[in-house]
């Protein structure tokens, strides 16, 4: 694939980002630029992690080859509902 191809590809991704169209980014790396998944599962699990969905956050994490950030994920949780709990 040529550069005008690869940066096409990467602006699409970034736009499908932008509106959480996460399946289509998925569906454009998986054909076009296979480098790029790690980059959109860490993207998605971000947003998962936003929206609670810890579980689906750390699996997406894992594909993205960011254990630390899934621990961190849950250490995190649990210092804010300890903070909440402390000042309650």
């Amino acid at each position: 694939m040529d550069l005008v191809c690869q940066f096409a590809v990467t602006i699409l991704i970034c736009l499908f980002f932008g509106c959480r169209e996460f399946e289509f980014a998925f569906d454009l790396a998986k054909i076009a630029m296979k480098e790029k998944l790690p980059d959109i599962s860490n993207k998605y699990a971000l947003c998962l992690e936003d929206e609670g969905k810890f579980q689906e956050a750390e699996v997406e994490f894992i594909k993205a080859n960011k254990p630390k950030e899934a621990v961190l994920m849950y250490v995190v949780t649990v210092v804010s509902i300890s903070q909440s709990i402390m000042n309650f």
